[in-house]
């Protein structure tokens, strides 16, 4: 996407707006598996001449199709990014403030009267996929046994097999708590005795 800067140079604090639909095709071949772009991506901008430089803000929003992680039923959303980014005007150097926290050789210089965005733009969508893509928060997933939804309700499958590497383990475990559970018999067999003789 490529936007023509020409009228905002030399007048400081003019900003103009740019909206636009772009094909999903930007970032289609990128995004993961479970996503999928629906809808062309809608572009609202607000290119700023700060002075300094140009400044570009705005939001990206596209209608999306996701596929949970946990149970594998797709479902409709929504990819939304932020967009801010900053062009120096000139390649003369310039004067950083104390809270600045970038570097001026790694600010992109505008050459000529228009800007190419379409890397920026990508790279903002991109940033926005969630890591880890649910249906809900809560999402059960699917039974390990059957592959069942575990959504849907309960399946017929029997408990998690035990690896029977661990069965003396487990053995052990059992014998634990079942001495505790004696400890604590004996403990009130005592007591109620020792109430008794008061």
């Amino acid at each position: 996407m490529r936007i023509n800067i020409g009228s905002l140079k030399g007048q400081p604090g003019f900003s103009q707006r740019e909206t636009r639909q772009l094909s999903q095709d930007i970032i289609a071949s990128d995004l993961p598996a479970n996503v999928e772009v629906c809808s062309p991506i809608d572009v609202d901008l607000v290119v700023t001449n700060t002075g300094k430089g140009l400044l570009i803000t705005g939001k990206l929003v596209s209608d999306v199709q996701y596929e949970c992680t946990r149970c594998l039923r797709e479902f409709p959303g929504k990819l939304e990014a932020d967009v801010e980014e900053f062009y120096r005007t000139t390649h003369e150097g310039m004067e950083l403030e104390e809270d600045d926290d970038f570097f001026p050789e790694e600010i992109p210089v505008v050459d000529g009267d228009e800007i190419d965005l379409t890397d920026a733009l990508r790279e903002s969508l991109l940033l926005a996929v969630p890591m880890k893509v649910v249906c809900q928060e809560d999402c059960p997933g699917l039974c390990p046994q059957c592959g069942q939804p575990l959504k849907d309700g309960a399946c017929d499958c029997a408990g998690p097999d035990i690896d029977l590497r661990f069965a003396p383990l487990l053995e052990l475990l059992k014998a634990e708590d079942k001495t505790e559970e004696r400890g604590k018999e004996d403990g009130s067999t005592k007591e109620k005795k020792l109430q008794s003789k008061d």
